[in-house]
């Protein structure tokens, strides 16, 4: 029974001097490891600080491209609806146009070419005056010098004669009218394609307004993401001047629970010693018992 004491009482000591080894070493590892802790925290918050802070410039120039697309997209819009809108007021005259070169125009070079061959007679009949009138010349004899002239002061002598050109005339008259009528289709034509034109620009002047809306209703988005990521910042930028006041904190506690638990073995170191030492007096007194007999 003795000698199991004793056991009990080294056990005891050894026990307990092993848990202080234990708390020493946690202590050692545990302050090395806050070390750790805050370089690494102090790492990673600096890397987040800097992401953030380039996402949110990123953001910011994002918002004022989107601004300035939205400004260029108006002036797009605009060009677009008023060149539809200038294009679709336009089709009205050129159907007048076309109804004047194709109609109107055409009908009245055909009367004038019809009515031409009385006026190429017409003019021959002045032009055949014209020259009677030119060449009448009256000459009186002057016996003291030259012979007086008279005559009615016009020179008639054209290069080509009035009724050549009104002949020339009327045959270029001949095939204009046709070539005329058959611009008809191609009056058509542009005035379906600027029917078309005006509907596809009204209609991209409407897609980009659809464009628009959908960028104002992004705007107030981005703009919260960057006040979150401000938020967010300034949180961090706490955190980080917190950090060293939290590790220090947080290593005076583990010191501090250390020492506790060391002391809470202190009891058990005395109690282990407290039995070894009941087994050396049992023994001295069995000695001087002995001794006494």
């Amino acid at each position: 029974m003795k000698i199991t004491r004793k056991i009990f009482g080294i056990l005891k000591i050894i026990l307990s001097l092993l848990w202080i080894g234990i708390a020493v070493l946690t202590l050692v590892f545990g302050l090395k490891g806050l070390i750790w802790f805050g370089n690494q925290a102090e790492r990673t918050i600096g890397i987040s600080l800097e992401n953030i802070s380039g996402v949110k410039t990123m953001m910011t120039e994002i918002a004022d491209v989107m601004d300035a697309v939205d400004e260029s997209l108006s002036v797009v819009e605009t060009s677009m609806i008023d060149g539809g809108l200038v294009l679709r007021e336009s089709i009205p005259l050129v159907d007048k146009t076309s109804q004047l070169i194709v109609e109107y125009v055409p009908q009245a070079m055909e009367d004038i070419h019809d009515s031409m061959p009385a006026v190429v007679e017409a003019a021959r009949t002045i032009e055949q005056t014209m020259t009677l009138l030119s060449s009448f010349k009256v000459a009186i004899p002057n016996p003291f010098g030259k012979d007086f002239q008279f005559d009615l002061g016009l020179d008639y002598s054209p290069e080509v004669s009035l009724e050549d050109s009104l002949s020339d005339l009327n045959s270029s008259l001949e095939n204009i009218p046709g070539q005329m009528r058959t611009m008809e289709g191609d009056f058509i034509s542009a005035d379906i394609s600027m029917s078309v034109m005006s509907e596809n620009l009204l209609g991209i002047a409407h897609s980009l307004d659809k464009v628009r809306e959908q960028l104002a209703d992004i705007n107030p988005e981005i703009e919260g993401m960057v006040a979150n990521m401000e938020q967010v910042h300034g949180l961090l930028e706490n955190s980080r001047s917190h950090l060293p006041l939290l590790l220090n904190t947080a290593r005076v506690a583990l010191i501090i629970l250390v020492i506790l638990f060391i002391l809470t073995q202190i009891p058990s170191i005395y109690q282990g010693y407290q039995l070894y030492q009941d087994h050396e007096t049992g023994e001295k007194g069995e000695m001087n018992m002995d001794k006494e007999e």
